[in-house]
């Protein structure tokens, strides 16, 4: 059964990329002249997603401890047991004369390609193997359609010949084999495009373009299980940019998240990715070219300038669920508003620094705090622990920032003084609603300065509310300043030292880089089960033995996992997005 299961799944998924832009690029197995898929595509093909082995993969998929996972679920089993599907795979199996594995194996171990072309409009799939396997499938689908047709006295797949090759249609679908080629799509003209190129009749292909030119020579050997490819310059002509362009003005943190990639997009000439699947770790990567003359003024915030350190590294602090790590002028992103945000935005703006030009004691926010602070930022969240502490009944983690003060012997005063401030506000309006008050510690601790708080214990028999999870602290420690919502996480920041670097980036530069661990976040959501479990109840109106079930599976899951992280790096003439999950040793 899992065979049909995974066979349909990875078809599909290719299937699918006929669609949408999002692909890539493959080099196909050698079988005749054709060594590379994008020598039998159009030069109009903006778009190829392929993969290299779908039988090597199906198996890799089927044996991963995150996949043993999935065949516990009740809806896989159900599947599992679905008569029709068997049933299918009997029928099909008995057509074919072979099982789906083989079958699978024969007619795509030169890779299953989908790929989109912008002149045609239209999407393709290619699979490439043993030409008498792929006949095989070719013909065993066409007799079931015509045999399905038959009992409603029909005949829906239509029969022509091209160039001597024996091309079918059902539906809008056409599809021909050739040469260990099969060729699927919904445009005629363009599959008689690609038969050209099988059959050597055209020369002119995706692989003499510029852009694949420039992507082929950029990638390394290593294709892992798939690689993507896409050229730019549509994305660039048909004004799309533009409007992705109008719709950061709208948003701040889009654009400070986002803003510097898209300036690159305008110049690049191509997107170029990989998937790879291993038991150590799933990694997707998205490269383009990279060039420092292209960053406008207004983005500079965003890189800085060639010779700038890139994003700090991690902080060796215990615990962590989340770790940020970035390259932000947050000083300049702030005072070139005008330039990137619309009006609207810039009139909330306005009113924001006016409001804190007074918390402040009449500086401005940007020009005089955030132009203060260096680009470089980073962001921690830990679990905490309530060790001879008021614990509350929902427990939050803890959560920092930490950056480095250009002036700090002038900052660290004025920082202090409206620290204490902003907490005496808080107590009083604290009072007017009947909450908890802070007290306030100023303290010397292993070479850090503290400004910290705690909340007065609560009376014998109150409740201990949401809001002892926090006891906001401002550190400072050399040249740097810790913004906490605890005082455990400020003190804990002030004696890490950064992680050692990568071997492997030793000449790139991150620019951006976000980690989640698995087993912080696994013991998070342990504190809190029993808000989880009543929320499941009230949210899908299952039983409290049902929610319970679900959150033992949702541990169990992420208690395979170790880590997610997603980076930016950046080098002389190349962009690197990196998203990897990785797993623990089994």
């Amino acid at each position: 059964m899992k065979k049909i299961i995974y066979s349909i799944a990875i078809l599909s998924l290719v299937g699918t990329t006929n669609h949408f832009i999002g692909s890539s690029i493959i080099s196909a197995q050698q079988q005749g002249e054709v060594t590379d898929v994008a020598q039998v595509l159009p030069e109009s093909t903006i778009v190829v997603v392929g993969l290299n082995n779908p039988a090597e993969l199906m198996e890799s998929i089927d044996n991963h401890p995150l996949f043993q996972h999935v065949k516990q679920l009740p809806n896989y089993q159900q599947a599992l047991s679905n008569p029709q599907l068997l049933q299918l795979e009997n029928f099909v199996e008995t057509q074919l004369q072979m099982e789906w594995e083989e079958a699978l194996s024969k007619s795509t171990h030169g890779g299953v390609y989908g790929m989109f072309d912008a002149e045609y409009q239209a999407g393709a799939m290619l699979l490439h193997g043993d030409d008498d396997a792929l006949t095989q499938v070719q013909d065993t689908i066409v007799g079931f359609v015509r045999s399905v047709g038959a009992l409603a006295g029909q005949n829906p797949v239509k029969h022509g010949e091209y160039m001597g090759i024996q091309a079918y249609q059902i539906g809008e679908t056409r599809f021909a084999t050739h040469n260990g080629w099969t060729v699927v799509t919904n445009n005629a003209e363009y599959g008689r495009q690609i038969l050209n190129r099988l059959d050597g009749t055209s020369t002119s292909s995706l692989a003499q373009t510029d852009a694949y030119k420039k992507a082929s020579a950029a990638r390394k050997n290593d294709t892992g299980d798939g690689w993507i490819f896409a050229n730019t310059a549509t994305l660039q002509d048909d004004g799309q940019l533009e409007q992705a362009e109008l719709g950061m003005q709208e948003n701040m943190l889009v654009e400070l998240l986002f803003g510097g990639i898209l300036s690159q997009l305008k110049h690049t000439p191509y997107l170029l990715g990989s998937i790879d699947l291993e038991d150590s770790h799933i990694r997707f990567e998205v490269d383009s070219a990279f060039d420092d003359s292209h960053i406008p003024d207004i983005r500079r915030y965003y890189f800085g300038q060639h010779d700038s350190k890139g994003a700090p590294l991690s902080l060796d602090v215990p615990n962590q669920v989340l770790a940020i790590n970035t390259y932000r002028d947050l000083g300049q992103w702030w005072l070139l508003a005008p330039d990137l945000f619309s009006d609207q935005v810039n009139e909330g703006i306005a009113q924001v620094d006016s409001t804190l030009s007074t918390f402040f004691g009449g500086k401005d926010f940007g020009q005089d705090i955030l132009a203060s602070l260096e680009p470089e930022i980073q962001i921690i969240s830990t679990t905490q622990s309530f060790d001879g502490k008021p614990e509350p009944e929902i427990k939050v983690p803890s959560f920092a920032l930490v950056a480095a003060m250009k002036d700090p012997e002038t900052m660290k005063a004025e920082l202090n003084r409206t620290f204490i401030s902003g907490i005496g506000f808080i107590n009083i309006i604290g009072a007017m609603e009947g909450q908890p008050q802070f007290d306030i510690a100023l303290e010397e601790v292993d070479g850090a300065s503290l400004v910290s708080t705690k909340y007065l214990k609560p009376l014998d028999g109150e409740p201990v509310a949401i809001q002892y999870n926090f006891s906001p602290t401002i550190a400072f420690f050399g040249n740097n300043v810790v913004f906490s919502s605890t005082r455990d996480l400020a003190l804990a920041v002030a004696k890490s030292k950064p992680a050692s670097p990568s071997a492997a980036n030793a000449n790139r530069k991150t620019n951006f880089e976000a980690i989640l661990n698995a087993e912080p976040i696994r013991d998070a959501i342990e504190a809190n089960k029993e808000q989880f479990i009543v929320q499941t109840v009230l949210n899908d109106g299952s039983s409290r033995e049902q929610a319970e079930a679900q959150v033992d599976l949702l541990l169990e899951g992420i208690g395979l996992a170790k880590q997610f992280f997603v980076r930016l790096d950046q080098s002389e003439d190349n962009l690197k997005l990196t998203f990897e999950l990785r797993f623990k040793d089994q």
